[in-house]
């Protein structure tokens, strides 16, 4: 029974997300259903986790190298994939060796978050405050001696943050949303579940709550942060610099806003319309310049001989 009721709640899954997935707009119910394996993640780990997942193709090449380099992890794992060419973001979720297998096992679960995350960022940012108030009352979210659970009154609108208790040191939840947020509200769409693979330290976590793995020594791989006034996602400049040597950002500014790179979305398009209108040019036109310089190079390899030998 404990093998069939993961399979019957990962069908019921796939079916509820791939309807919402092709829709123009997410209701709260579907937004809710994507957010709940992550929304109780650390902010700075969270808002990585969203920013990368709008580069499907970078996230799923990282998974890959993250299988294949199992002894890596946190800063040292991140400063080790700095000659990849996949988007920072995605470089940064290797420290955490858990959460990009799980984004790795799930790649349309990934674009869809991505897509939702580019297409309604203020509803994204609400659902997961909705979803921490929720874990909140069910009792299943509090502080703990890895992360620290901080309540705030904004105007009227309740934000709950979730950092690690120490700076130095990340510890990933891992949780079952079909149980610690209690009473789940939409009956049409049940909450995603992602379950570790088996033989994983996560695997032994808590099944009526939140457990936590080994800790992670993470400080500069996570740069992000949640501007939840702003439902946006900042960059800490000086982190980003420290970890991203071969790409820095303007040290004269503290924090930057993240914007989307449609040169490093690759080969997979945006399923929403809107978004598509937005980026997908831009997405198309670096395929296209990517294609061209691939065959200059080429032909500068058959003009040396290089190319017939390298064959």
């Amino acid at each position: 029974m404990r093998v069939v009721l993961p399979l019957l709640m990962s069908m019921a899954v796939s079916l509820a997300v791939g309807p919402a997935h092709a829709q123009a707009k997410l209701d709260n119910g579907q937004i809710d259903q994507l957010l709940a394996p992550i929304a109780l993640y650390p902010d700075a780990l969270l808002s990585q986790v969203l920013m990368a997942s709008t580069y499907p193709s970078d996230v799923a090449a990282a998974a890959q190298w993250s299988k294949s380099n199992a002894s890596l992890s946190g800063d040292a794992a991140v400063k080790a994939v700095q000659g990849e060419t996949w988007d920072p973001s995605v470089q940064s979720l290797v420290a955490f060796p858990s959460v990009i297998d799980m984004m790795g096992r799930q790649p349309q679960w990934v674009q869809s978050v991505g897509d939702a995350f580019l297409a309604q960022p203020d509803d994204v940012m609400n659902g997961v405050q909705r979803l921490r108030v929720q874990a909140q009352k069910a009792g299943s979210l509090k502080t703990t001696p890895q992360q620290k659970v901080v309540t705030q009154q904004n105007g009227g609108t309740t934000i709950v943050q979730i950092e690690p208790a120490d700076p130095q040191v990340v510890y990933v939840p891992s949780y079952n949303p079909t149980v610690v947020y209690g009473t789940w509200p939409y009956p049409a769409y049940p909450p995603a579940y992602y379950p570790p693979p088996p033989g994983s330290v996560f695997a032994t976590s808590l099944v009526a709550g939140i457990g936590f793995g080994l800790g992670v020594a993470a400080v500069n791989s996570l740069w992000g942060g949640c501007d939840w006034g702003h439902h946006d996602v900042n960059i800490n400049v000086n982190r980003y610099n420290n970890i991203n040597v071969n790409r820095q950002l303007d040290v004269n500014r503290s924090n930057v806003n993240w914007q989307h790179n449609p040169a490093a979305r690759g080969n997979v398009p945006y399923s929403n319309p809107a978004v598509a209108n937005r980026y997908d040019g831009q997405r198309q036109q670096a395929l296209a310049n990517r294609g061209q310089a691939g065959q200059q190079a080429g032909q500068r390899l058959g003009e040396g001989g290089g190319g017939q030998q390298a064959g």
